[in-house]
């Protein structure tokens, strides 16, 4: 009996270390430190099969039809395990930012930014101390120009009761007019290449975590390519790099423009042809006929957007950034109507930045496309020493039905703002095009992941790459990183737990 004793204290302590080594979900963690909320985070719905794919068609295939959990388990943890978890190695978790940020007046995670943290303090020291400087591109000068690093990188901390940063927090920033927003995916890593190496030399952090926003997943992949390719010593010090709702196979709202019979395609057609007839002056006299025929072709364009995107007084303020082409194409006339303002000495120059602000527009856009994101994965290949994650979102339609309109109510991911709004809208004509219901609105689920057996066939030599997805976030593509976009009267915020779900990608990682 008593050999059966020690096999069995055995048996138990085999199995304990089992535990303790076995790696606790991402969707544990975050419902561990949101309890009471049901409607946070969910599992993938078939994550195992969908990893197994091939191709995104079948991926897509899978996904018909399908919807999330409606009440998910508690998690559990406790938020001491959490913040155990936290604690082991101070992460610096770096943001970089997606498609139209510069024309956003807040930053992803503004609610940490805005704080007098202890990382945001250090930051300021240092660039006080060392002044270094970047350059970035100004529209209005048609040039580059010098800027402080302090005004390109913003640094912020969660701190502890004690003052002591726990996860770091940066964010690669897109100034208005930067055009670091839009523009090829090329040419933005390589910039922010350049200021996350300075970061990186000033700072001497260790353990970072690319967190690609949007469009900012298609950039931090690019960046850690260049880096590699470059020998930039920053690179060894990446641990991962997570598709936050990010378009890592493409959108269908960017695929639909190549529609000429859709609104967007009608609108991006409409765009092109603007950027085709806008014209310089040959000299002072004609410049104003020239500002005429301009003025013109601006109105043309408007004339389009009213035929596809019906005007609506209590609507255009949020249909200028809805997030599909329509938001695009209202903002390119909304810039180019300037033509007809401006002072008659600089029309050509306005018309060489109009020019220049739509090519760089129509860049983003084509880049965002399926068509672009599967040319990119068969000719590059990402380094292996990196964890790749996805951390994707899908939102809900409150007209589909009552569960879905109770998560909408819950006040949990969703205010009833005007951002909510303008995205359900969004997020029904993606369910449209593609019929995934699981969408963010921007981006559907699974073209928002790391498919491992999709990638080693577009590409073998990214074969035996670390990916794992991690949940799905209950919100829409706005409300996972930014707390207001078109601000109401009341100062209503969407009230995602964005700093929480921070605080559990830390642990996550820190396993």
């Amino acid at each position: 009996m008593k050999y059966v004793g020690n096999v069995r204290a055995f048996a138990l302590v085999l199995l304990m270390a089992f535990q303790a080594q076995a790696e606790i979900s991402y969707v544990d963690i975050l419902r561990s430190i949101t309890p009471g909320k049901k409607n946070i985070v969910s599992e993938i719905p078939d994550i195992n099969q969908m990893l197994q794919f091939t191709s995104i068609p079948q991926a897509q295939n899978l996904l018909q039809n399908q919807m999330l959990e409606a009440s998910p388990k508690a998690g559990s943890l406790t938020t001491q395990q959490v913040a155990a978890l936290v604690r082991k190695k101070v992460l610096t978790i770096v943001v970089v930012p997606g498609v139209l940020g510069e024309f956003i007046d807040v930053r992803a995670f503004e609610e940490v930014f805005a704080r007098n943290s202890s990382a945001k303090r250090q930051w300021a020291a240092l660039n006080a101390a060392q002044k270094t400087m970047d350059k970035r591109f100004v529209l209005e000068k048609m040039a580059e120009q010098p800027q402080r690093l302090s005004e390109l990188v913003d640094v912020a901390s969660i701190d502890d009761s004690a003052g002591k940063p726990l996860v770091k927090l940066v964010i690669l920033r897109t100034i208005l007019g930067s055009l670091e927003s839009v523009g090829s995916n090329q040419n933005t890593a390589a910039q922010f290449n350049r200021r996350l190496q300075k970061y990186v030399n000033m700072t001497g952090d260790q353990n970072l975590v690319l967190l690609g926003y949007s469009r900012g997943t298609p950039l931090a992949l690019e960046m850690v390519t260049q880096a590699q390719a470059q020998g930039l010593s920053y690179l060894s010090r990446v641990k991962s790099v997570v598709s936050y709702a990010g378009v890592v196979s493409g959108s269908a709202l960017a695929d639909i423009t190549d529609d000429a019979s859709s609104d967007s395609g009608a609108m991006l057609s409409a765009v092109i042809k603007l950027r085709g007839e806008l014209q310089e002056a040959k000299d002072l006299l004609d410049r104003v006929p020239k500002r005429a025929h301009n003025t013109a072709a601006v109105a043309a364009l408007g004339v389009t957007i009213a035929q596809h995107s019906p005007f609506d007084p209590k609507g255009i303020l949020f249909n200028v950034r809805s997030g599909d082409f329509r938001s695009v194409a209202i903002l390119i006339a909304k810039v180019a109507a300037e033509l007809g303002l401006k002072d008659i000495l600089g029309f050509n120059d306005h018309v060489i930045r109009t020019r220049k602000f739509i090519d760089e527009v129509l860049k983003a856009v084509n880049e965002l496309k399926s068509s672009s994101r599967t040319q990119w994965w068969a000719t590059h290949t990402l380094p292996k020493h990196i964890q790749y994650r996805s951390l994707v979102a899908s939102m809900v339609d409150p007209d589909n039905s009552a569960e879905e309109k109770a998560v909408y109510d819950s006040r949990e991911g969703y205010s009833d703002s005007l951002d909510d709004r303008s995205l359900i809208g969004n997020m029904r004509s993606y369910k449209q095009i593609t019929g995934i219901a699981l969408n963010d609105s921007q981006v559907a689920v699974h073209q928002s992941l790391f498919l491992p057996n999709v990638i080693a066939t577009l590409n073998p030599a990214n074969a035996g790459l670390d990916i794992k997805p991690m949940g799905v976030l209950q919100t829409h593509h706005w409300g996972v990183a930014l707390q207001v976009v078109n601000k109401m009267n009341d100062g209503r915020l969407n009230p995602f737990p964005r700093e929480k779900v921070l605080w559990a990608l830390a642990a996550y990682i820190n396993q």
